[in-house]
This record gives C-alpha cells, sequence and structure tokens, in this order.
C-alpha cells in the first residue's frame, strides 16, 4: 500500500519520457509521499536600548528541523552541500530583532517516523546572532550611520536510517555599515562597505563538496539627483573582491563589479505617476557548488558536477517601469530585458551514475526577457465602507530565459502566473484574505527536462489580534493551503516529477509581540 502511494507522487511523464510515448496520462495524487515527513522548532529572543538619536539591538535565534528525502533510499547513495546553509541562512537572514514571523514558516507533517530505516532524512541546526543599530545627525552632510551584523552556526547531518552518514558544518560571519547623505542641492544618496566570510567543512564518505573557505569584502554607492519637480537621475555601484579557498583545488579569486544608472520621471511632480528607466551591468563569481562539486545531490537527486575554470558570470540588461501609487487604482508595470555573455547553467547530460542523471555546471551565452504587472482596486474607497478596508489585487508575471549558445530553452524557468487576492481588515484587529493562484502549464523545457501542466490553488486565511493599540499584542490566526487538494508541481524544483506541493493543509497559531 505505501508503495502504491508513493507511485501516485511520480509524475508519470517521466516513464513516458524515458519510452518516447506521446501522450501525458498523469495519476492523480492522493496517499502520503514517502520519506516527506518533516518537523521543526526554533526560538528566539532580541532588545533594543533606544538612544535620543539612534539605537543599537541584538537578537539571538536557534532553528532546528528533521525532514525526510523524497525519492532516495538507504540503498542509494546520499549526498549534500553547503546549499543547504545557503538556504536555511535565506529563510531566517532577514530576521528582525523582534524575531521569525511565523506567517512565514509552512511545514508539513507525516505521523510516520522522520528517519525511516530505509530512507534519508537530514537534520539541520542553525544558530544565530545578530545585531543592528543606527546613529542619527551625525554631521551636517551625514543625516545618520546604519550598521548591522551577524554570526552563525550552521549544523548539518545527513541520516540514513538511524546512522550519521555525512556532516556539513558552516560558521559564517557578516558586517554592514552605510552612511546616508543628507540632501543638498537636491542630491542624496547611501555609500558603504559590506564584509561576508565564511568556514565550510564537511566530513563523511559522501561529502562532495571540499572543505573550503571564503571571505568577500565590498564597497558600494548610490546617488539620486532631483533636477526639478519632475526629473531625477540615480547612479549606483558596486565593487567587490570573492577568494574561496577549497581543500584540495587551487585558490580561486574573482573580482565582480556592478553598475546602474537610470532616470525617473514624475509626471504630477507629488510622486502620484512615475515612469522610470534603468541600465544596468552586473558581474557575480561562481560559488563552490558551481565551481567544485562532483557527486549526487541528495536534495536534487542529481549527481551534479563543477566545472573548476568558471570565470565570473556578467550580464547587461534594461528595467522600464510605471507606477500609479494613489487613486481608487493603484499598482505598476514593471518591463525587463537581461543579456548574459557567461550565463552559469546546470543542465543534464545523456550519463547516469549512481541511479541518478549527471548534471554538469556551464557558461553559455543567455537572454532572459518579461514583465511583471501588478493592481489594486481599493474597493472601500469605491464602497465607502466604514473602518473597513478592502481590496481586490491582483498579479501576473512571466519570464522567457534561453540558452542563444545551443539555441534551446533554459532549464527550470517558471511558467506564466497570475493571482487573485481578495483583502479585508478592520480596524486593524480583524483580518482575512482570500487568495486563487493560477499557474499555467511549462512546456518550453531544456533537454532531459519534463514538461508541467497548468494548476490552481485557492488559500485563505484570517486572524484576529488583540491591543492593537499597544506595544503589547496577541494575535490568533489560521491558515488554509490548496483548499481545492489540487495537484500541483513547481516547475523550478529538482524534485517537481519525484514530490508535487503538499495537499490541502491547515495551520492554526497564536503570535505575541512584546
Amino acid at each position: 500500500e505505501a508503495l502504491a502511494e508513493e507511485d501516485h507522487a511520480h509524475d508519470e511523464g517521466e516513464e513516458e519520457h524515458e519510452e518516447d510515448l506521446a501522450e501525458d496520462e498523469a495519476s492523480p495524487s492522493n496517499g502520503r509521499l514517502a520519506s516527506s515527513a518533516s518537523r521543526a522548532n526554533g526560538a528566539s529572543a532580541g532588545a533594543s536600548y533606544i538612544l535620543p538619536s539612534g539605537f543599537i539591538g541584538a537578537a539571538v535565534s536557534t532553528f532546528r528541523t528533521r525532514y525526510g528525502v523524497p525519492g532516495h533510499s538507504h540503498a542509494e547513495h546520499g549526498h549534500s552541500d553547503e546549499e543547504h546553509a545557503h538556504e536555511s541562512e535565506d529563510l531566517h537572514g532577514e530576521e528582525t530583532l523582534s524575531g521569525v514571523d511565523s506567517d512565514e514558516l509552512v511545514l508539513e507533517h507525516d505521523d510516520e517516523p522522520i528517519s525511516e530505516a530505509d530512507g534519508v532524512a537530514i537534520d539541520l541546526e542553525q544558530v544565530r546572532l545578530d545585531l543592528r543599530g543606527e546613529v542619527r545627525d551625525v554631521s551636517g552632510s551625514i543625516e545618520k550611520v546604519r550598521f548591522r551584523g551577524g554570526v552563525s552556526n550552521y549544523d548539518h547531518r545527513e541520516l540514513e536510517g538511524v546512522e550519521i552518514g555525512t556532516t556539513f558544518e558552516k560558521n559564517a560571519g557578516e558586517g554592514r555599515v552605510e552612511l546616508v547623505q543628507r540632501e543638498i542641492d537636491g542630491l542624496r544618496g547611501v555609500v558603504g562597505m559590506q564584509f561576508e566570510g565564511f568556514d565550510f567543512q564537511a566530513r563523511g564518505e559522501e561529502a562532495f563538496i571540499p572543505a573550503h573557505r571564503s571571505y568577500s569584502p565590498a564597497m558600494f554607492a548610490f546617488e539620486q539627483l532631483k533636477l526639478d519637480p519632475h526629473w531625477t537621475v540615480q547612479a549606483g555601484g558596486r565593487a567587490e573582491y570573492v577568494r574561496l579557498d577549497p581543500d584540495g583545488f587551487a585558490v580561486q579569486e574573482f573580482a565582480p563589479f556592478a553598475a546602474s544608472s537610470g532616470v525617473v520621471y514624475d509626471f504630477g511632480g507629488v510622486a502620484a505617476h512615475t515612469l522610470g528607466l534603468s541600465l544596468s551591468y552586473a558581474e557575480r563569481a561562481p560559488t563552490a557548488t558551481e565551481l567544485f562539486a562532483d557527486g549526487v545531490h541528495t536534495a536534487r537527486q542529481i549527481f551534479e558536477r563543477g566545472r573548476g575554470d568558471l570565470e565570473a558570470e556578467s550580464s547587461w540588461g534594461a528595467d522600464l517601469t510605471f507606477k500609479r501609487n494613489v487613486g481608487l487604482v493603484t499598482g505598476a508595470v514593471n518591463l525587463f530585458y537581461q543579456q548574459y555573455a557567461d550565463y552559469i547553467n546546470l543542465s543534464g547530460t545523456e550519463e547516469e551514475t549512481d541511479g541518478v542523471r549527471v548534471f554538469e555546471y556551464d557558461d553559455v551565452q543567455a537572454r532572459f526577457w518579461g514583465s511583471e504587472v501588478e493592481a489594486v482596486l481599493h474597493l472601500h474607497q469605491l464602497l465607502n465602507t466604514y473602518e473597513h478596508d478592502l481590496d481586490l489585487a491582483g498579479q501576473v508575471d512571466f519570464v522567457e530565459a534561453r540558452n542563444i549558445t545551443d539555441d534551446q530553452d533554459l532549464p527550470r524557468i517558471p511558467p506564466l502566473r497570475s493571482r487573485v487576492r481578495l483583502t479585508h481588515q478592520w480596524m486593524r484587529a480583524v483580518t482575512s484574505q482570500l487568495e486563487a493562484v493560477f499557474v499555467e502549464p511549462q512546456d518550453d523545457v531544456a533537454a532531459f527536462e519534463l514538461p508541467t501542466d497548468a494548476y490552481q490553488l485557492l488559500n485563505a486565511s484570517v486572524g484576529y489580534t488583540l491591543g492593537v493599540e499597544t506595544q503589547q499584542t496577541i494575535t490568533i490566526y489560521a491558515q488554509g493551503y490548496n483548499l481545492t487538494d489540487e495537484e500541483a508541481r513547481v516547475h523550478t524544483s529538482f524534485l517537481k516529477d519525484i514530490a508535487p506541493l503538499s495537499g490541502r493543509s491547515f495551520i492554526v497559531g497564536v503570535r505575541a509581540t512584546f
């Protein structure tokens, strides 16, 4: 029975692709996906000291989770890399001093044991300390100085049954200082410095990313000059140095650079309607994974192979944006174009090893273009509702991406997506939201990549907050996801043919702030 339920989670297009069949007869998703259980817990505490001309605050947070890896058995070789560390730090790197917003954390649960005897599970733990502050009215030309920093310890253990197969550890630190200039004759901006560094270690026979150390100091600046009530010009730049020092390989050094310039036209001179055009050039240093990977990446279920001679990725682009900020209908339209000279692409090959397909990093010429459109109809203005805010919002975004070198579609490009959301708020105490998401099929695929079908998601939430007029609040909330129990496969996921999104799910919780 368990095997039958697991088969429903697999996209039958995978088998049809291998057998060169013409039709896609995807089976409905139901039951449970084996080795998909997860549980997580975390805590954070922070405090700030308010000064007459600024503040300084610190926070400490912990996060731990254990989750299964779908589609992977104990008999297979399992590997993982520092990407899990990046993903975890991306999730928590933007925490405020008051801690993590629990609304952003969505967990899936399964009654089966997390670490199954024939499966692979990940046991992840992170501890992070953050410091943030601001000093205002520094001088006649400096409006304020902002600074922030943080250190973190990340441990990632790959469990094969109940045994620890491989352990990854990352100790990282970062800091940033910004000087915000006062506006003088229409000119204002910000200049600053930033530093990031980490020490990554891997222990175990299945570690396929070598231990390495990295540090990357950078300097940046952004300035804007208001010529008159209608015209504003902008310019910015960033210079960085990246050093990767891996065990067993030569040191890699890069000096990526980025610059941008633009102009904004304010039609009425009061920021009600604006039109902006910007041009940019950007470089990005390759990561250790892109350079040195050589093994099975368990989380992606592929054999990942890096290329040690990759150069910094470079691109230039243009953005055109129109914004309407006042009135019954507000919103924005953005058109973008990006051309890459050395796009670092991860694509499939004909080779298979350890039972999975080999994916290799390469640099190709690539082109991206697309648009993002969003609009909000403020129904409370139209209906003149008393103490009720009622908004109907819509959003559409799409991107087209092409590998110009090989004249092929690039892999894992998201399809056209639209979203409709009705939001209600009363006296800031009661909030509710009903959201429908429509994702179109994606059949512009690269070699060894399967298309995905269209799907629709219906989500809803409601919350009640006590003490909205005070600094101490308690919010009781309930959220429902995928209420129609739709089968949904995310095209950007490496596991889309193994694991669809979870079915109908509900979350209830209490959040307190003080």
